[in-house]
């Protein structure tokens, strides 16, 4: 993904996210829109879990198989609703800029939860797959 833009889109988000961004959107605004999709809502429900605390291991594996099989489509939905609403609101306020470019700038805004996945992925391995907030407070 990186090689048509030239930069790294994971790490230029870091240190510019405006020139990142419009690289994208010059390049390939498609590109890569799937598989953002499904890390933020794998993350999505990574935090859900440890907010509703899934008890058991097996309930916690169904969970998981779940999140796997529905990750990229429920983040492409919710890339998809956010993105609207951000497109709506920058038609109110007078903004120039499209639906597609919107649900760009929204889907790459949620690239710094790739951090907080591989911390859940980091705890569910090495520490405990029975982990949660609840538990450390």
């Amino acid at each position: 993904m990186g090689q048509d833009l030239g930069v790294n889109p994971w790490r230029a988000i870091w240190t510019d996210p405006r020139q990142t961004i419009r690289a994208i959107l010059a390049v390939s605004p498609k590109k890569g829109f799937y598989r953002l999709a499904a890390l933020a809502a794998l993350q999505a429900f990574f935090f859900i879990n440890g907010y509703y605390f899934v008890q058991s291991s097996a309930n916690f594996i169904i969970f998981l198989l779940i999140a796997v099989v529905l990750a990229p489509f429920l983040g492409a939905l919710w890339f998809f609703f956010y993105g609207g609403i951000l497109y709506l609101t920058g038609r109110f306020l007078k903004g120039r800029g499209s639906f597609l470019q919107m649900r760009v700038v929204f889907a790459w805004s949620k690239a710094p939860l790739m951090l907080d996945l591989a911390a859940w992925v980091f705890l569910l391995t090495f520490v405990s797959p029975q982990i949660s907030f609840q538990t450390l407070t």
